[in-house]
């Protein structure tokens, strides 16, 4: 996984934990809220003046934002799975739920 990809889901990452929205994020980073979905899915560099931005709007130093030594391929996952159920309806959801169970059991 190169940088950009790592960096960009640790900040999806933080983001979840604090229970904030891209789009809330984006406002307070000062930033396009399309320009926060490319940095967290690793597609554009980012520069330090944006990354302090976005640390600033999670509410965290920018030394945790580049704390990757915790990140494992199944926290990845999650997170992936975390954004997949977003935006989900009420059916979509007991469907994800269904397939779920049948592969787990």
């Amino acid at each position: 996984m190169e940088f950009s990809q790592k960096l960009g889901r640790r900040i999806r990452e933080i983001r979840h934990i604090m229970y904030k929205t891209q789009d809330a994020v984006a406002e307070e980073a000062g930033i396009s809220s399309k320009y926060l979905g490319e940095i967290e899915r690793g597609e554009v560099s980012v520069s330090a003046y944006i990354v302090f931005c976005i640390a600033r709007a999670l509410g965290v130093t920018i030394e945790e934002i580049f704390r990757f030594e915790h990140c494992t391929e199944a926290d990845s996952l999650k997170s992936e799975v975390r954004d997949m159920l977003e935006g989900l309806s009420d059916s979509e959801m007991r469907l994800f739920y269904k397939v779920l169970r049948a592969v787990k059991y």
